[in-house]
């Protein structure tokens, strides 16, 4: 998540395409013949927009994403409903099949009102991190902000705990949310330092076998390495000079081919494990760390069904720095095409691909950089939270007073403005009167398209869209005072640089949806409204489980149930 204000081309028609993730399952006792799958691999990839599909088409190979077609029911218009279009909210969604008005992971971070500060979405100062140096309480991770239980949790239960789940990704808040509350391991790369991690939310300590994959430095192996093209240059979109003043180079890459995975100084240091997690490395690594979870713990190898999820997270930064439309991103989908083959070809060959269901989504898409899409004479831009929160302070100063011992009358987490309450009470101000002023004086800003009240959106305000949209994203506890929600190809920004995602527009909210697998799944592309919350359902039909309370809904039509035995 960074920066702030942008625009976007509408999206292409997807024709029949998509991603897919790896989902596979198993009855619950052993029979003769092996009704359901040994495993459901739910595969998401991070900041993948559902146009990528059919815009790279041409450049995938048979055994990824056109694997997963070739098998699979490819969902078509499948968009997030939530306002808040985030790594964290989307990763909650997708195995739980529940928003964040109901499990309460509303973004990245929000502000904690008792606590008094920003939080993580995964943040437990009670659960350390294995083997980590912590500076702080507050790096310990789990999942306990999020309320209730996900699929994985209940599939957990409805297998008294004989079911194996485990999650996988570059980004602790991707693995946790996706693992759940009483999976036996999360797994994560941190971006600042080599190694797996993993928190004693799951484990005391790190199975040997981790153990011993950390002792081999796996994550060093790239130091001076260039991430190039895979492909011929010429079959890139060109590189815009004009564009290139905006692009976020990070980690010491440059603003165009080749980018070299470095350290600052003369060991390796936290420039290099960035550099390395926001490249085609960071994928690597997540398949071959997979890969090894796989064998070690045994992934497939009885009569119940695991559940294995993995989340590609390296496009999200390079499609963060560079934008959608540039030559790294191209080269990053091709590049996940071939190390989800590389995936889909290991599993196939350990457990049969008859044993397996892949499903496949992504979090949330992103849109272009907001000076490209001036262009065109669109209305585009880059907003400062810290920018507008001060302009929102000087306002509330000039009706209300300056504050003498609170340092604010307000602080923005986008898109939610939470109203500090120790200067409600040194200007005893009524909070709702304080959010009227406020949201008055939003919506006559020219970026902003909606706000909206705590107490609107405690009654449960009706409208359009994008009304629904935020309601369905506003947990009271962790929600801000306000709510704003930006105009098309306006985005939050912090330094003037790169793209971003966070709005309820198709750009941000419209990603693939697959499942893959020939015994279960009825081959096709449905073009139907579905939306990511709809995997547990589905999985829940398929699996024969009791239906947990879901927002989502089961998308009966893709799955062969006269087929599935008793």
């Amino acid at each position: 998540m960074r920066r702030g204000f942008f625009l976007i081309q509408p999206m292409r028609k997807m024709k029949k395409i998509g991603v897919f993730i790896l989902v596979a399952m198993l009855s619950c006792g052993p029979t003769k013949e092996a009704t359901k799958p040994k495993l459901v691999m739910v595969i998401v990839l991070d900041q993948f927009r559902s146009d990528y599909l059919t815009r790279f088409e041409k450049y995938f190979g048979d055994d990824g994403f056109r694997y997963l077609m070739k098998n699979g029911a490819v969902m078509t218009n499948c968009k997030y409903p939530q306002a808040t279009t985030h790594t964290s909210a989307g990763h909650a969604i997708i195995m739980s099949g529940n928003l964040p008005n109901r499990h309460g992971i509303i973004s990245n971070w929000w502000f904690d009102r008792r606590q008094n500060k920003n939080v993580n979405s995964v943040e437990d100062s009670s659960s350390n991190v294995i083997d980590f140096i912590q500076t702080s309480p507050y790096q310990g991770r789990s999942p306990k902000n999020f309320s209730g239980t996900n699929f994985a949790d209940d599939w957990r239960a409805a297998t008294q705990d004989r079911a194996k789940v485990f999650g996988v990704s570059n980004k602790d808040r991707s693995a946790i949310l996706m693992a759940g509350k009483h999976a036996n391991g999360a797994y994560w790369f941190h971006e600042f330092f080599g190694g797996v991690y993993s928190s004693k939310y799951y484990m005391t300590e790190l199975p040997g076998w981790v153990k011993e994959y950390n002792r081999t430095n796996p994550s060093d192996k790239w130091n001076d390495a260039l991430w190039e093209p895979i492909l011929d240059i010429t079959k890139y979109p060109g590189v815009d000079s004009a564009l290139m003043p905006f692009y976020n180079a990070n980690y010491g890459f440059e603003k165009t081919f080749p980018h070299k995975i470095i350290s600052k100084g003369n060991s390796l240091d936290s420039n290099y494990y960035s550099s390395r997690m926001w490249s085609p490395y960071g994928l690597e690594q997540v398949t071959d760390f997979t890969k090894l979870l796989m064998e070690n713990e045994e992934i497939g190898q009885d009569a119940i069904t695991d559940l294995l999820c993995v989340s590609y997270s390296s496009l999200d930064g390079v499609g963060h720095d560079f934008g959608p439309n540039s030559p790294e991103v191209m080269d990053m989908v091709i590049r996940i095409d071939r190390e989800m083959a590389r995936l889909i070809k290991y599993a196939n060959k350990r457990l049969g691909e008859k044993n397996i269901l892949y499903v496949l989504t992504s979090d949330h898409g992103i849109g272009p950089l907001p000076e490209e899409v001036r262009r065109s004479g669109t209305y585009a831009g880059r907003i400062s939270p810290l920018d507008l929160g001060r302009e929102i302070d000087q306002a509330m100063e000039l009706r209300f007073g300056k504050l003498s011992k609170s340092p604010n009358y307000v602080r923005i987490i986008h898109p939610d403005l939470y109203i500090q309450a120790d200067a409600l009470e040194e200007k005893k101000i009524d909070k709702h009167v304080a959010e009227n002023y406020i949201s008055a004086f939003l919506a006559k800003k020219p970026f902003v398209n909606r706000v909206f009240t705590s107490r609107e959106l405690r009654k449960g305000v009706s409208g359009d869209s994008i009304t629904q949209a935020v309601l369905n994203n506003y947990y009271p506890e962790n929600s801000g005072d306000v709510v704003i929600v930006l105009k098309p190809h306006v985005l939050w920004d912090y330094d003037g640089l790169g793209a971003e995602h966070s709005l309820p527009y198709d750009y941000d909210a419209q990603v693939p949806m697959i499942f893959s697998g020939k015994k279960w799944i009825q081959q096709g592309v449905y073009s139907g409204v579905t939306s990511p919350a709809d995997i547990a359902p589905t999985l829940e039909v398929l699996l024969e489980m009791q239906s947990g309370l879901r927002d989502g809904k089961a998308m009966n039509e893709i799955l062969k149930t006269s087929k599935i035995k008793k």
